[in-house]
């Protein structure tokens, strides 16, 4: 789990600021947009969002109704996306199609 890797990773005050985002999106009301400063759109189709915390990026995808899966991790140094976090939202977009094919097989956890 890459995302999860990099979030433990963090210092003390960005993990407090990935979890105010992600408590900020959560909180708002259905039909209400979260602010570009803390959640980004990164591709279309699919949907690709990036939490923002500071300079670092946590990518995620939508998995049905309210439940968002936190993927890659990248950081953003520019405006642009950069080298780096394209290749952590094509990695994210992987990880979609291997959780669709996984959860459509029965199985969302492969055995190892």
């Amino acid at each position: 789990m890459p995302g999860l890797d990099a979030f433990e990773a963090l210092s003390c005050k960005d993990k407090a600021m990935l979890i105010a985002t992600l408590e900020h999106w959560s909180e708002l009301n259905l039909g209400k947009h979260v602010s570009e400063t803390r959640i980004n759109e990164e591709h279309g189709k699919p949907t690709i969002l990036a939490a923002k915390a500071g300079k670092h990026r946590f990518s995620m995808f939508h998995a049905g109704k309210n439940l968002w899966i936190v993927c890659r991790y990248y950081e953003k140094q520019k405006q642009k996306l950069d080298r780096n976090g394209k290749r952590a939202i094509e990695l994210t977009i992987e990880d979609r199609r291997d959780y669709i094919e996984r959860v459509s097989a029965g199985e969302y956890y492969g055995r190892r």
